[in-house]
């Protein structure tokens, strides 16, 4: 996969770890994206699609990208200069734990923190090393990933995710004390099969907040009949080119 083209931006999808997929699309694309939002940060960024994504969406947010992986970082910072938002995309090659323990007094907090994380649990390893981190949790478990955005959140941040179906027991697991379900939607690849993908949206736990058991829930459907299903076409019609 060479170039892939936006009706906005366009990303060069070479060398990333990971290739672009739905799940990056449908992610930036069904967030919550807020016109106050200042900052935000993407999680594992791969070629930069959901910070490109979160960039159009939002008219001033400083967006910083993080990945393990140096050679998607570059392609990152690749896609980001040939943005009209470059000047608000940062990029670094950093694990998000080392990220998170270099926090101190007067550092950034973050309004939103967005991931497609690693999230495969014992499951049969890539064999490729950089895919395999990528993929698999065994380099970012849901315990890191929660309580450090727990850590870099703002009082009022929130964090939005994709995971698969089978590890959302797990990610919920992780968010007791510390967030609470605001929004969550089953996707699902076609109607004739069960929900693959979750995308969740969580807020911190404060105070008063700590009793609140409401959760939006929504569901989704890419495909039905070998088409793009009229809710997806709405979903992402702002990015896509053929819709």
């Amino acid at each position: 996969m060479g170039i892939f083209r936006f009706k906005q931006f366009e990303v060069e999808n070479t060398q990333s770890a990971m290739k672009i997929g739905t799940d990056a699309v449908i992610l930036g694309a069904w967030m919550n994206c807020m016109p106050e939002d200042a900052t935000l940060l993407d999680i594992g960024c791969g070629t930069g699609i959901i910070s490109l994504m979160a960039a159009q969406r939002t008219p001033a947010a400083e967006i910083h990208a993080i990945d393990i992986d140096s050679v998607s970082c570059d392609e990152a910072k690749t896609n980001f200069s040939r943005s009209p938002w470059n000047g608000r995309l940062h990029v670094r090659n950093i694990s998000f734990q080392e990220y998170v323990s270099q926090k101190s007094a007067g550092s950034i907090v973050f309004d939103h923190i967005f991931s497609n994380p690693p999230y495969f649990t014992n499951a049969l390893k890539c064999p490729e090393e950089r895919k395999r981190q990528a993929r698999h949790n065994d380099i970012l478990s849901f315990a890191e990933l929660i309580k450090g955005c727990h850590t870099l959140l703002s009082p009022s941040g929130r964090v939005s995710l994709i995971i698969p179906e089978s590890e959302y027991a797990g990610l919920i697991k992780e968010c007791e004390g510390m967030f609470r379900i605001f929004r969550e939607c089953s996707v699902l690849t076609s109607t004739k099969r069960p929900p693959k993908r979750k995308l969740v949206e969580l807020r911190k736990i404060n105070g008063t907040e700590a009793g609140e058991t409401t959760v939006t829930a929504e569901s989704i459907t890419i495909q039905e009949k070998g088409k793009y299903t009229q809710e997806y076409i709405s979903l992402t019609k702002d990015f896509h080119p053929f819709f």
